[in-house]
């Protein structure tokens, strides 16, 4: 996962993750997701790992670049590359908060060539208060009885893609 530029002017003042870190920690959730449902994967930081090791930039955003290396190193079948646009944490706690945690990431899933995109997906989503929609905030973890922390949210987005995708196969 690539932090977007704008991720940086999203990240509250107080938040102890820069851009990057954030990135990693999106790439971590999908990973464990995605592990979740079943498939393969290699893990983010052996990826990071060899692509280091070989003395090549990771390619971010270009899977043309990174499916060869990882379907030779790997056997790596598809690549999944993903950008992360919003990451702020909510302001207050659970049981009161004066802002709500918002995540914007997305990701698409490629052959292991990274030339045919096989599946994507995004997620986009600020919680909303229980009082704006008695029916929506059901869905959240917890029942909307609480508020979110960012990471609690980008998680739920990641298991809720990888069911999806798990759904397509």
């Amino acid at each position: 996962f690539y932090p977007a530029p704008e991720l940086a002017r999203s990240i509250s003042q107080t938040a102890q993750l820069n851009a990057s870190d954030t990135a990693d920690l999106i790439s971590g959730f999908v990973a464990d997701a995605l592990r979740a449902q079943g498939f393969n994967v290699v893990p983010p930081s052996d990826v990071t790992a060899l692509f280091a090791n070989k003395g090549l930039p990771l390619p971010r955003l270009d899977p043309r670049a990174a499916g060869p290396v990882l379907s030779t190193e790997f056997g790596a079948t598809a690549v999944l590359v993903g950008k992360v646009y919003r990451y702020r944490e909510r302001e207050g706690q659970a049981l009161g908060s004066l802002r709500p945690a918002s995540v914007g990431y997305e990701h698409t899933l490629f052959d292991g060539r990274g030339t045919r995109r096989l599946w994507n997906a995004r997620f986009d989503e600020t919680q909303q208060p229980l009082t704006a929609d008695v029916f929506n905030a059901q869905r959240y973890p917890g029942g909307g009885r609480r508020w979110l922390t960012a990471a609690e949210l980008a998680r739920w987005g990641a298991d809720a893609a990888a069911q999806a995708l798990a759904g397509h196969r």
